[in-house]
């Protein structure tokens, strides 16, 4: 299924560009609260074409990125430069092992990301992100709008 979701998310940003721009609904009051409890260093899950990277950068966090599409990694890479902002972007499978050392983030998100995949490897996922976020770090998740067919126990 990461195949096909890689040349599905490389096809859409290619054609169409920056997909999404408009940070998720909740962004500024998660910026504001990740301010208030002194988080610095934050994870985007499956940034995309970046919308959330930019949001973070201009208010000051060291924005870290990862997405397992090419395009939409080039598409982060343009926008932040025109922004004349900095973000350290990975091109990479979010299910597989993330390159990233263990305690390294005091905050990760993943906006609508999770239910791309199936449930086995969401549960790899949680326990790299178990890995690499600090202890007493900070994560903000959101999902599809539909419920799952599925529970994940």
């Amino acid at each position: 299924m990461a195949k096909l979701t890689k040349l599905g998310w490389d096809k859409a940003f290619k054609k169409e560009g920056k997909i999404f721009v408009k940070p998720h609904r909740d962004m500024a009051r998660i910026a504001k609260f990740f301010k208030k409890e002194g988080i610095r260093k934050i994870l985007d899950l499956g940034c995309g074409s970046g919308r959330h990277l930019v949001y973070l950068a201009k208010r000051g966090f060291d924005a870290y990125g990862i997405d397992i599409a090419r395009h939409g990694i080039k598409i982060a890479r343009d926008w932040l430069k025109k922004e004349r902002l900095k973000a350290n972007l990975e091109i990479g499978d979010i299910y597989k092992k993330l390159p990233y050392k263990d305690n390294f983030f005091d905050a990760i998100i993943g906006i609508k990301t999770l239910h791309h995949e199936k449930i086995e490897n969401i549960r790899k996922l949680i326990k790299e992100v178990k890995r690499i976020l600090k202890p007493g770090g900070l994560i903000f998740i959101t999902g599809h709008r539909k419920p799952p067919k599925k529970k994940i126990p």
